[in-house]
Parts: C-alpha cells; structure tokens; sequence
C-alpha cells in the first residue's frame, strides 16, 4: 500500500496533512521508562507534568531540551502490504485445502479496557505482573496507574499505545475423503464425500489482544480503538455431501 495525501482545503498537521498518508497518528514517541529521579532531572523536560519514576519517558525530537507539541511524529496507519495464499491438493480420494491470510505494518493506536488499569473499575492484565517497581526495574511496562487521564502516561497519544496488527492466520481449512466407486457401487449412491472444515483455527502475531484483525482504521484523533474487543469466531463443521 503506498496512501499520500495531494491536496486538502483544511489541513491538520501531522494528520491531514500534504504529502503524509492520510489521517496519519501524530503522537510522541515513547523510548522507555523513567528509572529514577536522577534520569528524571538529566533527561529533557517531558511534556505537561513532572514524572515520577516508573513514569513513561518520550523522546525529545528537536534537541531542545523540552518535550513540548513541537516533539511529536507523524506514523502510517496503513499496512506495507496485505497478502493470502492457499494450498489445494487431492490424493487418491483424499482432499486437503487451506487458505492462509495476513497484514504487514498496519498500526492502531489502543487504549482502555484491557490495556489502561482500572478503567471503570477493570483489574489490570497479566502483562502488568511486570510493571516497574524500585524493585523490578522493567522498561517495557510503567508503574502500575490508575486508567485514563494520569498525567505520566495516559494524558497525551503516544506509541506506548500504538500496537502492531501484523498477523499471518490459517482463514480456512478443509479435510475431506471421496468414497471411491467400489464402495459407491454397493450403497448405491452417486457420490459421497465427508468433510471437515475449520475457520480461524491458527493466528500468528505479536499483538497482544484478542484479535489483529480489530475493527477501526485511520488515526489522528478518530483513530483510537478499545483495546478489548470480541475476536474473530473459530468454527468448526463436520459433514457429508451424498449424490443419488
């Protein structure tokens, strides 16, 4: 996919914006998680509000020593690529096919239940089992908060909640065996073959949720999608086709 925004009577920079993908994220880039107070006062200013240890730590863009709006970056919400392929094979009655879809790159920005802690009284994730203590230094996931709205990481868009929707997944798959004629000879049918199929059965990714394929597309600030959401539905069918 190759998305390039030419002309806009009313830009929003970063977001509608000439010569960026369309309704791009404009958000700050997250680097990691304040260690202590002495990272804290040698690190630039971080945005709006005095961090604490365990506190998100962003990236000062323009070297001027202050996180402010000026330090924000524009990311694609569209994927590189999307693909499928199939496998369709017979051997002596016996039949297998399988169909195998995914996404490369695509991004979306996630938040709330099931990622922010507490919002509406919802408990934490298991992911927060590493969230940073004095004592478990983790970079990977801040102190424990409580939901929206806390100024040390959830107050402003940033790639801490941008997740990758990459995925690789089995769509569909289907066994089946064709009773030869011998046998159909003396049933009496046709034809027969029994099957059985199943969808969704494999996903391969690295994102965290229930489902790659979440609904909601584009960023800016329509862009933002809950976090926890129903996944794609496994089925499984067993059956017969009988010709008379």
């Amino acid at each position: 996919f190759k998305n390039e925004l030419i002309s806009i009577v009313t830009p929003t920079k970063g977001v509608r914006e000439v010569g960026l993908p369309y309704n791009s994220y404009y958000i700050y880039e997250w680097i990691g998680i304040m260690q202590s107070k002495e990272e804290i006062s040698s690190s630039p200013e971080q945005l709006f509000f005095s961090p604490s240890p365990g506190d998100l730590k962003i990236k000062d863009q323009n070297g001027d020593n202050v996180v402010d709006a000026e330090d924000r970056i524009s990311i694609s919400p569209y994927p590189d690529f999307t693909y499928s392929f199939g496998v369709n094979t017979e051997w002596k009655g016996l039949g297998l096919s399988l169909f195998f879809q995914g996404s490369q790159g695509n991004k979306m920005q996630l938040n709330g239940w099931g990622w922010d802690p507490f919002v509406q009284g919802d408990p934490p994730t298991t992911r927060f089992y590493d969230a940073w203590t004095p004592e478990n230094p983790s970079n990977t996931v801040p102190a424990i908060y409580n939901g929206w709205g806390y100024g040390g990481v959830s107050s402003y868009p940033s790639t801490y909640w941008l997740h990758d929707l990459s995925y690789l997944r089995l769509k569909n798959v289907r066994l089946s065996y064709t009773l030869p004629e011998s046998i159909l000879d003396r049933i009496k049918f046709q034809g027969a073959t029994v099957y059985l199929s199943g969808d969704n059965l494999l996903t391969i990714t690295n994102y965290e949720g229930a489902d790659p394929e979440t609904l909601g597309s584009g960023g800016g600030v329509g862009g933002s999608r809950r976090y926890a959401q129903y996944p794609q539905v496994r089925i499984l069918n067993m059956g017969m086709n009988v010709r008379f």
